[in-house]
């Protein structure tokens, strides 16, 4: 099952075994691509920021249904998730 994105949803992205909040800025009509911004540490909570629209990093929906940066290729990078998650794993 594709996840839908709206505008305001947090959202996680992993990299490697970590995993980053990220918050949903905007969406095209199709539904293809996302541009997300890096939510901030705010006392023990992430909270999303106001950041100008060129640092927002777009994601596009792939073949496999997952939604993964653009202009990226797939080999260390992990699919956006809903819900915003921040984990680092301690083994590195």
């Amino acid at each position: 099952m594709i996840p839908e994105f709206k505008v305001g949803d947090g959202v996680s992205y992993g990299y490697g075994s970590d995993s980053y909040p990220y918050t949903v800025r905007r969406v095209s009509p199709s539904g293809h691509k996302l541009w997300v911004s890096r939510d901030r540490p705010f006392k023990g909570v992430f909270v999303p920021q106001d950041v100008p629209e060129k640092d927002w990093v777009c994601f596009t929906r792939r073949r496999d249904g997952q939604y993964r940066e653009a202009n990226k290729s797939y080999a260390r990078q992990h699919a956006l998730t809903k819900g915003r998650e921040f984990y680092l794993d301690p083994s590195f």
